[in-house]
């Protein structure tokens, strides 16, 4: 009975654990409004934190070491005025630091984003409606100096970058298709989510997974699939997201360069001995 007893808590603790490992890092969501908003931080399937944004339509989200350590910046991605309004850098903790930026989208009056991605260097985003509806472009670690990249799919509107094959994913909000692409953005494999809907598209290098906002498949939920389009679970968050990323891996050109500079300075530090 006892062997019984432990042989049933240990298969109790293997599928927690599994449920858990799913979400292995932060996924940090950004709520869909153009006013005021909040971002809300989920891991291994719950929220686990959330703050108040500095400013309105801050709904394009990003996360890594832009200089200073590990950050969040946020753009204004669907201005009210017509012009840029002001988007803003985070700590973890939600706390400003001050760091502010102005996305312009090259047309303003009828173009705005949702969503971002990051390598590294630089930030991606998809445009949606206006003259650059489903245009991939890139921009410099802090939402300026915007280059137009390929065209996607018209209606993209989630993004997120992949640094285990250094490509660009895009998740379409009207037929839930996820679709990767290279740089010369030719598309690759794809994968329909359920429901007809892919927002806040986020890369979890850590598990090599993908998560998605489904606000149709339920009252915002977050589900999560691997790369050949298996869905490996979901939950309820009972929020509409739009944007959302993990903590950015940085491209693999950059991490090799990171280390040989490292071990050049390692080495140098020796000799001056």
């Amino acid at each position: 009975m006892k062997t019984n007893s432990r042989l049933i808590a240990t298969m109790a603790l293997a599928t927690f654990a599994s449920l858990s490992m799913a979400q292995v890092g932060r996924y940090y969501a950004t709520q869909g409004t153009s006013g005021p908003g909040t971002t809300f931080v989920y891991q291994a399937g719950a929220q686990v934190g959330s703050f108040a944004w500095a400013a309105d339509a801050q709904m394009p989200i990003v996360v890594g070491d832009f200089g200073s350590g590990n950050r969040i910046r946020q753009a204004a991605g669907q201005p009210q005025t017509g012009q840029p309004q002001q988007g803003d850098e985070y700590l973890l903790d939600g706390t400003p630091t001050g760091t502010t930026n102005f996305w312009n989208s090259g047309d303003p009056a009828g173009t705005t984003a949702y969503d971002g991605a990051y390598n590294g260097s630089n930030i991606f985003m998809v445009h949606w409606l206006g003259a650059t509806n489903g245009q991939v472009w890139r921009y410099d670690n802090n939402y300026g100096n915007g280059q137009f990249l390929f065209q996607a799919n018209g209606g993209d509107i989630g993004i997120t970058y992949d640094s285990s094959t250094n490509t660009i994913w895009t998740g379409n909000f009207g037929t839930g298709l996820v679709q990767q692409w290279d740089f010369n953005g030719n598309a690759l494999a794809s994968f329909t989510a359920i429901g007809s809907s892919a927002s806040a598209l986020a890369y979890d290098s850590q598990s090599d997974s993908f998560w998605l906002c489904n606000g149709v498949y339920g009252a915002g939920s977050l589900l999560n699939y691997d790369r050949n389009g298996n869905l490996l679970g979901s939950f309820v968050t009972g929020n509409y997201l739009l944007g959302g990323e993990f903590l950015a891996v940085p491209e693999p050109g950059t991490v090799v360069a990171f280390g040989v500079g490292a071990l050049a300075l390692l080495i140098r530090r020796r000799r001056a001995r």
